[in-house]
């Protein structure tokens, strides 16, 4: 659903650009220094369950609302609640950053 191999295979689109700034921003990495074509790239910074949540709230309303956001990162241009929650989770689950130690 999620279609993150337009960072391996390609330039990184308008959108993808500003998940992935946000996904840095709730973490207080630089995002300009991470290199998102590297392997398990994700691993380099921790964050909390709640972190989590709420950044992946943020990425369901921007998809939800957002029809060419829809588009370029899921292939999909239907308005659907569901569809948005499960392509952000998706997201979160194979690219979030690892959890932090005292993560409740």
């Amino acid at each position: 659903m999620f279609n993150i191999k337009k960072m391996r295979d390609q330039t990184i689109g308008k959108y993808l650009e500003i998940v992935l700034q946000e996904v840095c921003k709730r973490v207080g990495a630089p995002c300009e220094g991470i290199d998102f074509k590297k392997d398990r790239w994700f691993e380099d910074y921790s964050w909390t369950m709640k972190e989590e949540e709420s950044f992946t709230n943020w990425m369901v309303d921007l998809l939800y609302n957002n029809s060419s956001a829809r588009r370029e990162l899921t292939g999909h241009c239907g308005k659907n609640k569901k569809m948005c929650e499960r392509a952000a989770q998706e997201f979160v689950f194979m690219y979030g950053w690892k959890y932090k130690a005292d993560s409740k």
